[in-house]
């Protein structure tokens, strides 16, 4: 079983400084590639000047992940398609995001397709920047409902708050595992200031469910 992931930037041919986003992308892959080395079957290549991709023999840091690489390329928004399945061939090493194939690929192409009709879509409610794709049409309904209501949370975070969870993603990940006091030395910011902070974002309730998402793909084997 594989999990596989296509992001992709939205508006891309609009970007202004294009390249210069293109190679910081670049270099944010590249610094993923080495912190979870252990964790990737294929490493996270551009493999189009908007789009990049990866293979993962684990889901347990695929929402860590795709996190950095949002509020590091912030405020350039990105999509995000998540496949879950079997690799038909995989016969390059594992610095080639080419030359492999399968329904994980398929059903990621299809997910980050779905975001895009979405995006496209006159709706009232809100659906979120990433989708998941596999056999089980039950699975991909839960898995996706719970990511458009956790996607509402986080498109109410202030400018501040972002400022503050990406500091949380750079020193503890996408976790609720630290102790406030440590991270109110670090913003140089009052803990009661900073608590209250942590309440109005609602992170903890975002980073458990986060968590108890990975969890319930793992499981699904």
């Amino acid at each position: 079983m594989y999990y596989t992931i296509i992001g992709d930037i939205k508006k891309s041919k609009s970007i202004k400084n294009r390249l210069e986003v293109q190679q910081h992308l670049r270099d944010i892959l590249n610094e993923i590639n080495q912190q979870y080395e252990n964790e990737l079957v294929k490493q996270m290549f551009v493999t189009l000047g908007d789009e990049f991709q990866g293979i993962f023999n684990s889901f347990d840091h695929l929402f860590e992940i795709m996190h950095k690489i949002m509020f590091h390329l912030d405020p350039i928004e990105i999509r995000f398609g998540l496949g879950i399945g079997n690799i038909l061939f995989d016969q390059t090493n594992q610095d080639s995001p080419y030359d492999s194939d399968g329904e994980a690929w398929w059903f990621a192409r299809d997910a980050i397709k779905e975001v895009k009709e979405n995006e496209e879509k006159q709706k009232i409610s809100v659906t979120s920047n990433i989708r998941i794709k596999t056999k089980d049409y039950a699975f991909d309904l839960v898995f996706n409902k719970i990511s458009d209501i956790l996607y509402t949370i986080k498109s109410h975070w202030t400018e501040t708050q972002r400022k503050m969870i990406d500091t949380i993603l750079n020193h503890y990940g996408l976790s609720d595992d630290f102790k406030q006091v440590d991270l109110a030395k670090t913003l140089d910011e009052a803990p009661s200031s900073l608590n209250e902070k942590l309440k109005r974002s609602q992170f903890y309730d975002y980073a458990s469910m986060m968590r108890s998402m990975s969890i319930f793909v793992n499981n699904r084997g």
